[in-house]
This record gives C-alpha cells, structure tokens and sequence, in this order.
C-alpha cells in the first residue's frame, strides 16, 4: 500500500511542475557561413549594375520569417537593366547597320573602280568589322552565359547543405539519405556536360557561322543545324530523366518520413507517462517553426536562382532580337552573306540562351524539390 501511496505523489508533484518542454521557445537559425558567403557574393556583383536592388536585404528578411517582396523596387530594376541594355544593343545595331550600308553602296560603284582588287580588298576590309564586330558581341553573351551558369551554381552549392540539414532536422532521415547524393550527383553530371560539350558546341557554331559567309563556295549551314539539335534534344533528354527521377525519389522517401515522424509523435505521447503529451505539443511547435523557416530560406533560394538567371538571358535574348532586326534592315540592299551570318549569330544565341534558360529551370526544381519534401513529410505526419 505504501508504495503505491508513494507512487502516487510523485506523479501528482510531476503534474504540478511539470511544463511545455521548448514549446514556446523561439526557433533559432543555425549558423550558415557557406550560404551567407554565396549572398555576399552574388549581391556584390549585382549591385555592381545595379545600385538600387540588394539581394542580401531580402536575404535577412527571409531569414527572419518574413516573406515580402518590395515589387515596384523589383519592377524599377527591371526596367532599368532593360533600357541599359537596349541603349547598348542598339549602338551594336547601328553600328552593324552603318557597315552594311557601306558594303552597299561599295557593291553598287564596284564597276565605277578601274582595279577589280580594290573593290575585292574594300569588301574584304568591310566583311572582316562586320565579322568582329559580331564576335565581340557574340563573346560578350558567352561570357554572360557561362558567368551566370557559374554564379547560380556556385550559390545551389552553398545552398542545399543549409536545406538538407533543415530537412534532416524534420525527421527526413531517409530523404537525407537518398536525395542528397541524387541531387549532387544530378548537378555535377549536368555541369559537367554543360561545360565539357554544349558550351564547347557553342563556340563551333558560331565559327562555322563566320566561316561559312566567307565564301559562298562553302556551306556549313547542315553541320550547323546538327550541332543545334544535338544540343536542344541532349538537354531535353537530362531535364527529363533528371527531373522525373528526382520526383519519384521526393515521393517516396517523403512519404516513408512522414509515417516515421508519426510513428514516434505516437509512441511518444502514448507510451511516455505523464510528460509524453507535452514532449508530443513541443515536438509540434519545433517542427512547425523548423518547417517555416526551411520554406522562407528555400522561397529565398527560388528567388536568388530567378534573378542571377532572368538578367543574363535577358541580355541574351535581346542581343539575339538585335542580330534579327539587323539581318531584317539590310536585307533589301542585297548584302546576302552579311543577313545569313546575322541570322546564323543570332540562331547560335538563341541556342546559348535555351542553355541558360533550362539552367535556371532545372535548379528552380531542385530547390522546390527539397523544400516540397519537408512539406510532404508534415502532411504524412
């Protein structure tokens, strides 16, 4: 009788001091010094062009729970990065404009010239400004392409740690363990083709666009439409394969996670006496906060993915509408090989921006993924 006597006051002294563990204490986010780092680096070069946007302000918002997006300010840098631009791309436009001109009306007075090689030589000196021109320009978009590729995945490699470890810390133990090396595995495979053999095939189409309007004796339009698809099939293919697989693998180990998470949640408030409910209410509010903020950290690396992405290929696109509206323009004064050169930059262009473009998709994806994947382990649970 008496211990039982016993027995019962102590679970009416742990019933009178007992309380919530950690429920109500504030989630704390873990040190990040890779993923700040990878900000400071990005904002840095942005605010190089454009004073005005700080990508690191929306950064420590974020990481404060707060979703908001200042879109007028969003909207002005917008519009601010396009009309520089255009001003640029439409000095390249008169330039290559006033050059094509000159090579008509050389062409028009070719007879009025006594010697036949210096017509040939004028129009060779002509060809060849045109021709630098274009590849300078061409060098330029190259180099925004593979810089923004850079930039983008220098920051998803700073950034997935940070998520997988939020993920991990919401009991997705299994999604950790499968996802992680599916993940760096998908992105060191698609850099490594993108840089070892697309961009590479890049640079052969635009030397065979040059070379190619040299001399109308030779062609090289069919090699440079094999290369062309070679590149667009080859990269539908990978965003295919590697988006499919990563979804089906998303489902499955998110689905496993959450009947664990629940599992535990269960034997936890059950088979635990007297504290057991309260470890199963804490349990809840810790992983509710982990949650959001996983989701604000992961909102945050989408919107830094679509911005280091959106600006380049912007630039790209519009430098491929510039190299059209070029070959349009001067195509009634008869220059045939300067339009089918333009026309040709401006297909090798719209090919590099198809890279870049599928670049930002693909990691938009991958981040939407792993956030996907905690809420898939709450909704099981």
């Amino acid at each position: 009788m008496k211990p039982l006597i016993a027995s019962f006051v102590v679970m009416i002294l742990l019933c009178a001091f007992s309380f919530p563990l950690s429920a109500e204490e504030e989630y704390v986010m873990p040190e990040t010094p890779d993923l700040d780092r990878a900000v400071d680096d990005l904002d840095r070069e942005i605010q190089e062009t454009y004073d005005d946007f700080s990508l690191k302000s929306y950064y420590e918002s974020f990481k404060n729970g707060e979703i908001s997006f200042d879109f007028p300010n969003l909207a002005k840098a917008f519009f601010q990065m396009t009309f520089k631009e255009l001003n640029v791309f439409m000095l390249l436009l008169a330039q290559l404009f006033f050059l094509g001109i000159i090579a008509a009306v050389f062409q028009t007075f070719q007879s009025g010239f006594s010697q036949g090689g210096i017509s040939a030589l004028g129009q060779w000196v002509i060809f060849l400004a045109f021709a630098v021109i274009g590849m300078r320009s061409f060098r330029l978009a190259f180099d925004l392409g593979t810089s923004a590729i850079s930039d983008a995945s220098n920051f998803l490699y700073a950034l997935l740690p940070v998520l997988l470890g939020m993920l991990s810390s919401l009991g997705g133990l299994a999604s950790m363990a499968v996802v992680k090396p599916t993940l760096l595995a998908m992105i060191t495979l698609f850099l490594g083709i993108l840089e070892r053999f697309f961009m590479p095939l890049i640079i052969f189409m635009a030397v065979l666009a040059l070379v190619g309007n040299i001399s109308p004796q030779y062609s090289f339009e069919n090699l440079r439409r094999l290369i062309r698809d070679v590149i667009l099939i080859g990269l539908g293919f990978m965003m295919t394969i590697f988006t499919g697989l990563l979804g089906l693998e998303s489902l499955a180990t998110g689905a496993i996670d959450g009947m664990t998470m629940k599992t535990a949640k269960m034997a936890a408030g059950n088979f635990i006496p007297v504290v057991g409910r309260h470890i199963s209410d804490a349990l809840d509010s810790i992983l509710g906060a982990s949650l959001l903020m996983k989701n604000c950290i992961g909102f945050f690396g989408i919107f830094a993915v679509i911005i280091v992405i959106a600006m380049p290929s912007l630039k790209i696109f519009l430098m491929s509408l510039i190299y059209r509206l070029a070959a349009a323009v001067l195509q009634p004064f008869g220059q045939n090989n300067y339009t089918e050169m333009l026309n040709q930059f401006s297909s090798v262009l719209t090919v590099l921006f198809a890279l870049v473009a599928s670049t930002g998709i693909l990691f938009f994806f991958l981040i939407f993924t792993v956030v996907l994947l905690g809420n898939i382990t709450m909704m099981f649970r």
